[in-house]
């Protein structure tokens, strides 16, 4: 839309259309003065442009100096119109201004929570306002729905970025939004943002010209284009701009991803298909032809698919394509959009089942591709510290998923093990380790990298806890702990702080745990914090960690657990008896993985102390039992006699029961080979009258449905071929054992064992 020679060219952020026919349109145009839809902040990164590391997609960050968390990204793609306007700019060397409001006002009106009101008069809810940088709908939905689209995003590919024209389109796209402007403002006002953003765009207009420009051309997003022709007068914006709060911003270029500029990221800006619109701004730079682009992709298609296993052969492409072309002349439309030859894929690719197709989704559809940016970008110390590794370590951020095998004996494993720990500590996961690869005490750790754009952000943030990578993981992790809730949190912040090979924040971590484990009164806390030291001490060995206060903190801690487990073990409800025999069991293996005799000395103690102790639940006796046998400090007998007594008819049977699930342990090999205890219960089970068998049997399925399925098989041997019970026909003199054995072919089908009841 040309108005007094000033040439509004509405763009959608990242279109290949859009692109192409801004570039037509600016060379037609011949324009001795561009203003671009960003911040003013960005103008000293210009500077950049044509340098050959800076390769899209890339974004400009902008920051706030005293808090970088507050912070925004303007992403650029080689096919978003933004970026190609930049680059023409430079090749024909175009004064090019960014005239949005700049991040100094945005940024503080952002902090000051007034981004989102509207005027107090209009009596509206800041909910009900519309700003275009967070817009809950899509504003081309109208005009979709009018023309039968699905859609917005169907209709503008489908009318302008499948088709760049010359400048006529650019007045089309002006006309048809200010009609939707129109019936949107109608039902809710704007932001105080949006009308900021218009007003200073306004503004820059106005200056362009009064600086004598004659012919201006204003790049900015479709949306905006009918408020910047509207008949405002320099003083309503001046007025409404005044007195803007302003914050130091900081602005610099970061790598971007595809993945980010897609809507499914939640940008806001964001394309359906990032990768596809790729693929567009390619095949417009070369072969245009609607064959030769649906010929192309669908053939990319295949390629990718191929990689992964599946069969395409070149019949089947060929027929895709076809298939994709008769499917858009059928809904009289050309060239074939991305929903036809998706179609045309899953017919002859996948035989119809969309499963195949969706590996195409994330890596063709969006892509991984990751831009760059030029090494001597102004950057935070902590960045360059960063940087430096990377390039010591030979280590590069890729934003696909890749596995990475450490091997820690060498230095060069050990180093790079160091970094991405540090990082995890400083909340960057750009690295995530397999627990399987060190939980045996192996030397090789497996790690899935994948990096994404806001660890540049994050490490922009933690410049202000240090200057390089290991000190400020250092303190941001002591900061960190400090805040813990509980000693497990202590603990996983601890081993953290050992992988990352940090001795002097270990040394004040441990200092903090101590404090916390001396004033705690809840053991089952210790319980749970004393398996996880007793793995650092051991994984410690590996890396030749010093690990000899480790050893005295698992030795205080175990005392502490010695001194109150007892009491803490009084007055449990069932649920809560079961999870303390779960922490026994794990207390008991992380001590035996320590192997000081002094200390299971010690611990096996209690655990016969608190066996003998009334008032407990039967689970946790069962348990200690178990324990104690396994480490041969009872015998068999010892154990069938304690479990004779606990299921005496003094007990209830819930109490029996749990009895029998603590000292079974989900393994019936206890009773397979040990004739005694077998006995015990055999024969308190047919001792039982039938109110109190029909009172216990389900908490006993519930402890035997734990055993495998062959030991549940060789008990019934057992019971079949040991001598007959005698407690049952003693209790009940009448019963009927004719009847009884009419049921055994059916229980034998049950458990698939075979006998000769004959």
């Amino acid at each position: 839309m040309l108005v007094d020679n000033v040439f509004y060219l509405g763009i959608r952020h990242h279109g290949p259309g859009s692109a192409d026919s801004v570039l037509r349109a600016l060379a037609s145009f011949a324009a001795d003065k561009i203003l671009l839809e960003g911040p003013a902040e960005a103008a000293p990164l210009l500077a950049q442009i044509n340098h050959p590391q800076l390769q899209p997609p890339v974004a400009q960050l902008f920051y706030a100096t005293d808090q970088p968390a507050e912070a925004v990204f303007y992403p650029y793609t080689r096919f978003s119109p933004e970026w190609q306007t930049l680059c023409y700019a430079q090749q024909s060397q175009t004064p090019l201004e960014f005239f949005d409001l700049p991040q100094t006002h945005a940024l503080a009106l952002k902090r000051n929570g007034s981004v989102q009101e509207t005027e107090a008069e209009e009596g509206n809810s800041p909910l009900e306002a519309i700003d275009s940088l967070t817009l809950d709908f899509d504003p081309l939905d109208l005009l979709a729905h009018a023309a039968g689209f699905e859609d917005g995003e169907q209709w503008w590919e489908q009318m302008v970025e499948q088709n760049p024209q010359e400048g006529e389109i650019f007045t089309a796209i002006a006309e048809a939004m200010s009609v939707v402007r129109t019936a949107i403002e109608a039902e809710r006002p704007l932001s105080l943002r949006e009308q900021y953003r218009e007003a200073w765009m306004r503004r820059c207009i106005r200056q362009a010209r009064k600086d004598g420009y004659q012919k201006i051309a204003v790049v900015c997003g479709a949306w905006h284009v009918p408020a910047l022709v509207q008949p405002i007068t320099a003083k309503q914006d001046t007025a409404l701009l005044k007195g803007l709060p302003k914050t130091k911003i900081n602005a610099t270029w970061i790598p971007w991803t595809y993945s980010r500029i897609s809507r499914c990221s939640g940008y806001g800006a964001g394309v359906a298909s990032p990768g596809w619109y790729d693929y567009l701004w390619e095949r417009n730079q070369t072969d245009s032809s609607h064959y030769a682009v649906s010929s192309g992709w669908i053939t990319r298609a295949a390629r990718l698919l191929r990689t992964q296993g599946l069969d395409i052969s070149p019949a089947s492409v060929i027929d895709a394509v076809r298939l994709a072309e008769a499917l858009a002349t059928l809904r009289d439309r050309h060239p074939p959009n991305p929903s036809d030859m998706t179609e045309a894929m899953q017919t002859l690719f996948g035989l119809g089942d969309p499963t195949a197709l969706r590996l195409l989704d994330e890596r063709l559809w969006v892509s991984e591709r990751l831009g760059q940016v030029p090494d001597d970008m102004p950057q935070t110390p902590l960045q360059q510290d960063f940087q430096h590794q990377l390039k010591s370590l030979r280590l590069q951020k890729e934003a696909v998923e890749k596995l990475l095998e450490l091997d820690l004996r060498t230095d060069s494993g050990r180093n790079r093990s160091v970094l991405l720990y540090r990082l995890q500590l400083l909340g960057i996961t750009w690295g995530s380790v397999s627990k399987d690869s060190r939980s045996k005490g192996t030397f090789k750790e497996t790690w899935q990298l994948q990096w994404r754009p806001e660890f540049e952000l994050s490490l922009i943030e933690r410049n202000l806890w240090g200057t390089a990578i290991a000190s400020a993981a250092a303190a941001f992790a002591l900061a960190e702990l400090s805040q813990a809730g509980s000693l497990a949190l202590l603990l996983e912040g601890l081993q953290q702080l050992l992988l990352a090979d940090l001795p002097a924040a270990v040394s004040s971590a441990m200092g903090v745990l101590q404090a916390r484990a001396a004033t705690t009164n809840q053991i089952d806390e210790l319980m749970l914090a004393l398996p996880g030291l007793v793995r650092i001490v051991r994984y410690g060995d590996v890396r030749a960690t010093d690990t000899a206060a480790l050893k005295q903190l698992v030795a205080s801690l175990t005392v502490r657990i010695n001194i109150g487990l007892i009491n803490q073990c009084r007055q449990l409800d069932e649920d809560t008896a079961r999870t303390m025999a779960d922490a026994l069991a794990t207390v008991n293996s992380a001590l035996q993985l320590l192997d000081e005799a002094e200390l299971n000395t010690a611990w096996q103690q209690v655990l016969v102390r608190l066996a003998a102790t009334d008032g407990i639940q039967g689970v946790l006796c069962g348990k200690c039992y178990r324990l104690l046998e396994n480490a041969h400090v009872i015998n068999a007998e010892a154990v069938a006699e304690a479990l004779s007594l606990a299921l005496s008819r003094a007990e209830e049977p819930a109490q029996a029961a749990g009895w029998l699930e603590g000292l079974l342990n989900g393994t019936g090999l206890a009773l397979l080979h040990d004739d005694s205890l077998r006995q015990v219960l055999d024969t308190y089970i047919c001792g039982l009258t039938r109110e109190r068998f029909e009172a216990i049997t389900p908490l006993l399925r519930r402890t035997f449905a734990t055993f495998a399925f062959g030991e549940r098989r060789s008990l019934l041997d057992k019971v079949l071929y040991d001598a007959p019970a005698t407690g049952l026909s003693l209790a009940e003199p009448d019963f009927d054992h004719t009847q009884a054995a009419l049921v055994l072919p059916l229980l034998d089908c049950i458990l698939g064992v075979t006998h000769n009841h004959g």
